[in-house]
């Protein structure tokens, strides 16, 4: 499992800082004006066909895997938080689970159409959300990890780390420009 994890965050890494340092800071701020990847920016300023296409590929497979990595979160955190109300109207045993995991797909495909009906600049609204996903993701659990006695199995020195992130998450919608 870690080297996965280590697979993963090295070519994530590489992916990130690949793009910093091929494109200007006028390309990317084109990128996000036009709602396009860097992938397509820097594609469009190299000539030869292998370049577009794996360009192409990659920006592909890069927004598919996003898409329903991000779309089954959804779905999944959308299932929990309806089991948990319904659980508090009727026993668990009665809430029919097949039809509500229908009704929340159905649901999540439908504002995932609104989303790219209405073109939302998603990447503006990243900074404002940044603050919450650090909070949750990575300040809450290491708290919950060094206070409560059941998770100190858990500490590491990488949480420092974890910390580290989770105050720029929260920090970083004031050092934006």
């Amino acid at each position: 499992m870690k080297i996965a994890f280590l697979t993963l965050f090295a070519a994530v890494l590489f992916y990130a800082f690949s793009f910093s340092f091929s494109i200007d800071h006028a390309q990317a701020v084109e990128a996000n004006k036009e709602n396009i990847s860097a992938l397509a920016i820097a594609a469009k300023g190299m000539s030869g066909n292998t370049v577009k296409v794996a360009a192409l590929t990659m920006s592909i497979l890069a927004v598919v895997t996003a898409f329903f990595s991000n779309f089954q979160g959804f779905r999944e955190a959308c299932q929990g938080i309806a089991v948990n109300v319904l659980k508090r109207f009727m026993p668990e045993s009665q809430i029919n689970m097949k039809v509500l995991h229908v009704g929340i797909l159905i649901f999540a495909i439908l504002i995932t159409w609104l989303v790219a009906v209405i073109n939302a600049p998603i990447l503006n609204y990243t900074s404002y959300c940044s603050p919450i996903f650090g909070i949750i993701g990575c300040l809450l659990p290491t708290y919950l990890v060094y206070k409560v006695p059941a998770l100190h199995h858990l500490k590491s020195p990488s949480f420092i780390l974890i910390i580290l992130t989770g105050i720029l998450l929260v920090i970083s919608p004031f050092l934006a420009v």
